[in-house]
């Protein structure tokens, strides 16, 4: 739908604004508008399946780590880090789903657009093409470094949200505590050190 909505565009100030064809400018524009709108309803249709296929393999993935904890044998309950179990569960499902969407709905309908936008080039002009070919591998190799310097900073902001995520959860479970041995400034400066240090990762 995007290829007929370029050559609607093209053909309008090729043909209908040199020859003063307001009717067809008017034409070229419903036609815009109705191909917009097919694009739009196709995009959410794929965006709605991809929400409901990947939600329910999230779904699963909880309910299965949901199982394991409550049939989890006594002996390594007891050595757990339970505020590192919640929060290791809470997060990591949650980028898994943040992934899946996105692996789903952004880069997979991308890479499909990207190869039939690629051929149509190769057929339009194939010099084009070979140079796009060209710019590719730089590209890549940029790609590749930034990753994994990205990667890096990423691991460490997810350990720190972890920690964040540990002490808020101490601080709930513990208020009572805290409150009772009078240590809610120095239990306030703690939080907001790991709040500080999540803030910066």
């Amino acid at each position: 739908l995007v290829l007929p909505m370029a050559y609607l565009i093209k053909h309008s100030f090729d043909v209908f604004l040199p020859a003063g064809r307001v009717g067809g400018i008017a034409l070229a524009g419903a036609g815009l508008i109705v191909l917009h709108t097919l694009n739009s309803a196709i995009g959410l249709y794929v965006r709605h399946t991809t929400l409901r296929v990947t939600k329910g393999v999230v779904q699963r993935l909880r309910e299965q780590l949901l199982e394991e904890v409550i049939f989890m044998p006594r002996a390594i309950w007891d050595k757990a880090d339970r505020a590192a179990l919640h929060a290791s569960i809470v997060q990591h499902t949650e980028r898994l789903d943040t992934m899946s969407n996105a692996l789903a709905g952004l880069f997979v309908p991308a890479a499909v657009l990207s190869v039939g936008l690629a051929l149509v080039l190769l057929g339009l002009n194939w010099l084009l093409f070979f140079a796009m070919l060209a710019v590719l591998p730089p590209m890549m190799l940029v790609g590749q470094y930034t990753k994994h310097k990205t990667r890096v900073l990423i691991q460490n902001f997810h350990h720190e949200f972890e920690g964040f995520s540990k002490g808020l959860l101490f601080v709930v479970q513990m208020l009572d505590l805290v409150r009772m041995q009078g240590a809610e400034e120095e239990e306030l400066h703690r939080q907001r050190a790991l709040i500080v240090k999540t803030r910066d990762a």
